[in-house]
Formats: C-alpha cells, structure tokens, sequence
C-alpha cells in the first residue's frame, strides 16, 4: 500500500521585466486561438512541426476536452480541487491550463506569475518538466525548469517550474511567516491545486501480487457438459505433433543454456570488473576508486560500459560533489583534503564517514554474526561486499531484509574511533547489554588511561 500523497500547483510572483518580453510576443493572448499562430508566444521564435504533432496528441487527453470548464470554474473559485484518472494529463497539461489563466488575468503588467508544481521525486521532476518544455516547444532551463536537491535548472525567464516536495519546503523557509501568500499580500490569484494518486506520486514501501488460481471448482455435471461439448473419447495426439513437440523441447533446451551461459559469463565479467576497483577496507572506498578511475578516464561513457558501470549515477555524483563544493565556497567553509599519497588519506576518509554515519554500526560477534549497534540486530554481511574478512567493526548504509538479515555497502572502522569520534552517543549508562558493550567499556578505560599518562608527562 503507498503513502497517497497530493500533488500541489501553487504560483509566486516574481518581478522579471521579461513579462514585458511575454506581451511583446502575445503572452496575453487567449489560448482559444493556441496554435493557429506560427509564433510561439514564450519566446517570440516560429514553432516547430514538433510542437504541432505533440498539440495533437495533447488534444486527444481527457483533461483536455474539460479545458475550458476548468477555466471558468479557476476564475470563479480561489481553491480548486481536480480529481481524475492516472495518465489524463493532470501533471503536464493543468500547470499550463493556470499559466494561461494567470498570463490572461494578470492586472500588474510588470510583474509575471511563476507556476511551482511539485513532484514527490527528482526524475518525476526532471521528466516531466523535460515534457512539458517539449510540449510548450521552449528549451528546458529558460521559460520552463525544474528545481530539485543541489540543482536548479531555472532562470529569471522560467514562469513553470517543477520542484521536489523539499525544495519547495526550502522556499517556504525563506518566507516563514508566508507573506507573499497571505490576503493582502502581492497581487496576483494564489491556487492549489491537489490532484490524486498517480505514477509518479505512488510510493510502495511493499508489493503484494496475487496470483490466480490456474484451476477452480466447478460442479460435476457442469464439467460433464463441457467435456460432452467437444467430442467423446480420449485422441492420442499425431505421431507428427509428438516430433514438433521434441524439436521445440530440445530448442529450448539449448536456447535456455546459452542463455544461461551468456548471463554467467557477463556475471563473471562484472565481477572481474569490480575485483579491479576493490578496496581491501570496504565498499565506500571501492566506489572512490571507481570515481577516481572515472575522471581519469575523461568522464568516458564507452569507458563505464566496458565496467559494467553507471555513467549517469557517476555523472549525478560528480554534480553533487562539486555542487557541495560551491556550498562551502559560499559560507566561507574550508576546504581541507588529505594529499593521495599520505598513508593517512584512506583512514581520514573512514573517520570522516564515521563521524556521519556513527549510529549504523555493527560489531562481530563470536558467533560470526554481526549485531547492530544499540538495536541488537543479528546480521550479516552481504554477498556483494568487497572485504576478504570479517573485521570486528563495521559501518553500514542498508539494512537489507531478503532470506536474511542483510548489512550492504560497509566500511571498516576501528572501535577506538567510535570513542573518539561518538562517544555522545556511544554513552555505556545506556547501553544494552551485548558483547559490544564489553568490548567499548575497555576501549574507555584504555583512552582514560592514556590521558592519565599524556597528564603525568607534562
């Protein structure tokens, strides 16, 4: 069952003098006569026949036959609830139904209203605003973009603009009291519009599948009659059927090994692959290798497929490096990394992701299972890890429920790190009892006789 969540169409003013850029170009202009015009009225330049075939298909979706009742109803009305069916055109084709509405009635000409439909994922965000640029036939990123963590694809010409539920949390930070959207506020008509449950709204934390079954009882008599229906007696089939029958079992056959066998020897190619990247210490550094290897082969797609790797979750990764990078540029933060060749840049980057991901951490038992850290959950080690050993402590990112209980993506760490890095948290007065416990009430005593003595030298 998923979380229904509801998608929400809000404006907010913005001055641009590209409003001015609009009317030059008949923004104003009643969308009745939308596409009888070769001009695309957002920015000034002739349309393609791209957008004449798309309008087409848009005009074949059910929300478009209720296009001008639903303009008469969003003049009439400040809310408006619109209810209607998955795939009708709700996400792409209502933002622009309200930008015609707004553009139409907007009585401060040097001001533009900015359409912000949010989206419960970043690649809805993404696809979707990619749509509807091509439906509106202007470039992603100018009169349409789309804003979601660490990137926005927007400029001061954007007037639809789609947006992660977060982002749009972020904006009302910055207003917290929300005066652009109070009565008395700016001029312009505030709407929100809520629509239901759709694909790129549905989020499924488990999936159920029913299965018919393949025979159901049926009475006596009613299977008599259906058997009498067709011909009475048994037929052996031909001796020319039984033949046909072989030759497709044994094409089958071979064509099912072959497939198998492809599939393994890709499988084993994969894995060759990841053994080259492989990091004695864990999967975070494994992946680092992998992002290093990446930009010193120039970013290469052909070079990630011949790796069996991602290159658009690369290519993401990148961004959001160098996008924190800017971050800290902009606060002042400095910037501080260990050189490659130190002997400490390997355990830095441990510590660092310990000092972040301190409540994750699983210690090895005698048992040889590993237990979670204050929630005492047994686990163990994926299958995918790249460690030749089990260390006695581990950081993980998953916590994977399959035919066991799964830790995925872990790093090893040293139990004198959690006292120095987490002792906050790693507070023994609370503390359940298990074999970790013991183990961190030693590695106390050990640090405070260390500064017991460090004391006495000086």
């Amino acid at each position: 069952m998923g979380t229904e969540r509801k998608r929400k169409v809000s404006l907010f003013d913005v001055v641009d003098e590209s409003a001015k850029l609009l009317k030059s170009n008949g923004a104003m202009s009643n969308n009745n006569n939308e596409g009888s015009t070769s001009i695309n009225r957002w920015n000034g330049k002739p349309y393609s026949q791209r957008y004449f075939e798309i309008l087409q298909k848009r005009k074949n979706l059910p929300v478009w036959h209720q296009k001008e009742e639903f303009l008469q109803v969003l003049k009439k009305n400040q809310v408006l609830v619109l209810v209607g069916e998955t795939g009708s055109g709700k996400t792409t084709q209502i933002p622009q139904f309200v930008l015609e509405a707004v553009e139409l009635e907007s009585s401060d000409k040097r001001r533009k209203m900015m359409i912000g439909c949010t989206q419960p994922r970043r690649v809805a965000a993404m696809s979707v605003s990619r749509r509807v640029a091509e439906e509106m036939d202007v470039a992603i990123g100018e009169e349409v973009g789309y804003s979601i963590r660490f990137e926005d694809c927007s400029s001061a010409r954007t007037v639809l603009k789609y947006l992660t539920d977060g982002m749009l949390l972020r904006e009302a930070m910055t207003d917290p009291l929300l005066e652009r959207y109070k009565e008395g506020g700016p001029s312009g008509r505030k709407i929100v519009v809520s629509t239901n449950i759709a694909e790129t709204s549905l989020t499924i934390d488990v999936r159920m599948y029913a299965v018919k079954e393949l025979m159901s009882p049926i009475r006596l008599s009613s299977a008599t009659v259906v058997y009498g229906s067709h011909a009475p007696g048994w037929h052996a089939p031909s001796d020319s059927k039984l033949v046909l029958m072989q030759i497709v079992a044994v094409f089958q056959y071979y064509l099912m090994k072959q497939m198998v066998s492809s599939r393994l020897e890709a499988q084993k190619a994969a894995d060759e692959a990841k053994a080259r990247f492989g990091h004695i210490d864990g999967d975070h550094l494994t992946l680092l290798n992998v992002y290093h290897a990446f930009k010193q082969n120039n970013e290469d797609p052909s070079w990630c497929y011949e790796n069996f790797i991602n290159h658009r979750a690369l290519k993401a990764a990148d961004n959001v490096r160098q996008q924190l990078v800017r971050i800290m540029a902009r606060f002042n933060l400095r910037l501080c990394s260990t050189d490659f060749n130190n002997r400490d840049y390997y355990i830095n980057i441990r510590k660092a992701i310990l000092a972040g991901y301190f409540m994750q951490v699983a210690h090895l038992e005698r048992s040889g299972h590993y237990l979670t850290v204050k929630d005492n959950q047994a686990v163990h080690l994926h299958p995918s890890n790249c460690l030749d050993q089990k260390p006695e402590w581990v950081i993980y990112n998953e916590y994977v429920l399959t035919s066991r209980n799964y830790i995925r993506t872990v790093l090893t760490i040293r139990g004198e790190w959690l006292v120095d890095i987490a002792s906050h948290y790693y507070d023994l007065d609370n503390f359940p009892q298990c074999e970790a416990k013991r183990v961190l009430e030693k590695l106390y005593k050990k640090r405070e006789r260390e500064r017991e003595e460090n004391k006495n030298r000086k």
